[in-house]
């Protein structure tokens, strides 16, 4: 362990190592604070954070044919900002909803301002309407750094399952064993 005193030095490659693994984490949490503001989509949704996560001429689009003809392309924060209005009425679309990311894979580039990230999705959702949906979709993302922070310039989403379900949440008593 070092003392207070004592100073240590990184070779280049563990330096240019670190910065990776640290924008690695950053876009991480840029991304987790996106799906969470996204899971409580309705009229408390802090709008103006959820905007700031992406450049001012971002890309926002839907790919595959649910999510192309359900989404579209849109360009620019306002176009992204006025599909989340649509979500964000006083009667929330969602009952309930979660995005579940796997299969990360976060590459930055070698100048360390931008980078590509990948994630596979799954997303349970119940509607407003009582309709339980369970839906997968491929995300790719495509970021700028600015300063420390990086931002979405391109959000892909691509469908690759969608199907209804009965229901999330069974009525009957959560079981666990007696003494």
């Amino acid at each position: 362990m070092l003392s207070s005193t004592e100073t240590f030095s990184l070779s280049e490659q563990q330096l240019r190592e670190f910065r990776r693994l640290l924008a690695e984490h950053r876009i991480r949490a840029q991304v987790n604070r996106y799906v969470q503001l996204c899971d409580a989509l309705g009229p408390h949704t802090l709008l103006d954070e959820l905007l700031s996560l992406f450049t001012v001429d971002a890309v926002w689009e839907g790919r595959g044919r649910l999510y192309q003809a359900a989404f579209g392309r849109l360009s620019g924060r306002e176009e992204i900002a006025a599909m989340f209005r649509r979500y964000m009425t006083d009667t929330p679309h969602f009952a309930f909803n979660a995005h579940f990311l796997c299969s990360e894979l976060i590459e930055v580039d070698e100048s360390g301002d931008s980078a590509r990230a990948r994630w596979l999705m799954l997303q349970p959702s119940t509607l407003a309407g009582g309709q339980s949906r369970l839906s997968g979709a491929r995300l790719t993302l495509d970021l700028l750094r600015s300063g420390e922070t990086w931002l979405i310039s391109h959000f892909r989403t691509e469908n690759l399952f969608n199907r209804a379900i009965d229901r999330w949440n069974d009525p009957d008593e959560f079981q666990v064993p007696q003494d």
